[in-house]
């Protein structure tokens, strides 16, 4: 199939898929999270032609987002704790976009491995990546965060269930002392919001990515973080060649727009990026390691 070819089938496919599903493909309550995968977007031989529905338990967005607001809960124990309790805009938008590039990011000869940092209650972008076929690892720094997850993967009940970890950004070289692997696939959904655990999530991402791997990371700006986003950015580009933000007119077109129409939260705050090409030179030089000491 040629690439031109492939994009007019995608577009196919997504048209049909916006005239089946006029009402949203997500559905947000204080309680849950439904995240519809349906039957023309699942490509696994384990789950072609299923419709799919995840189901996502989660704590009122109201206090979370007021943990985050609040000045002072700066520390990783507070602040994470809380953020950690909701499925946020941010993990949601990028579970759909790694769902519609799903052909791009998982090919169906080899298996992807995948690493969710900062997942959450939820870790729905790791689930979604699981669903189509990739090889998961789910990870969270708080323990009661990650009772909450692994209990909403028992309730889903997936053929291939994501693993779960504990990491803490902190101390990931310990962590990857005895882990002794990288992946193919990094996924940041909406962990950009603390200015002093900012070098340390750039930190875990380059040792996270293998060689020719790929970082996708979703920033929420509909709450005032720019201290925290300008930092991220910084220090992304010194550790790494490329670091692009997707947008609408990206070649991997088509998705937030008709994301817009089906999904209820406001996705037009929600900025993503593509980062590859580690860089091993500024770990020999101690940049990033220096810039976590100084956080």
């Amino acid at each position: 199939m040629s690439a031109e070819e492939g994009e007019e089938s995608d577009s196919e496919e997504w048209g049909a898929l916006v005239s089946l599903f006029e009402e949203k493909l997500v559905t947000h309550t204080d309680k849950e999270v439904l995240f519809h995968l349906p039957a023309t977007r699942t490509a696994t031989p384990d789950t072609e032609n299923q419709n799919i529905c995840i189901r996502l338990q989660q704590s009122p967005s109201s206090r979370a987002k007021a943990a985050i607001e609040d000045a002072g809960s700066n520390s990783l124990s507070e602040s994470s704790v809380s953020t950690g309790a909701v499925v946020w805009d941010g993990a949601v938008v990028l579970a759909r976009y790694i769902e519609y590039n799903r052909r791009f990011y998982f090919k169906s000869e080899t298996v992807t491995s995948v690493i969710e940092l900062g997942a959450g209650c939820g870790g729905l972008p790791g689930i979604v990546s699981a669903v189509l076929g990739g090889k998961v690892t789910l990870t969270d720094a708080m323990p009661g965060v990650l009772e909450i997850l692994k209990l909403n993967l028992t309730q889903n009940q997936l053929i291939k269930p994501p693993a779960v970890e504990q990491l803490n950004w902190l101390t990931w070289d310990r962590w990857f002392r005895e882990l002794s692997t990288s992946f193919e696939m990094v996924l940041v959904g909406d962990c950009v919001y603390d200015l002093d655990l900012v070098p340390a999530l750039v930190c875990t991402m380059h040792k996270c990515v293998s060689e020719g791997g790929v970082i996708l990371c979703t920033i929420d700006t509909s709450i005032d973080r720019n201290a925290a986003v300008s930092e991220f950015k910084r220090l992304c580009n010194l550790g790494f060649d490329n670091v692009q933000q997707i947008t609408r007119s990206h070649e991997k077109r088509g998705w937030l727009s008709s994301l817009d129409n089906m999904y209820g939260g406001d996705s037009e705050t929600v900025e993503l990026y593509e980062i590859s090409g580690r860089r091993n030179d500024v770990v020999q030089k101690g940049h990033l390691q220096s810039s976590v000491k100084k956080g």
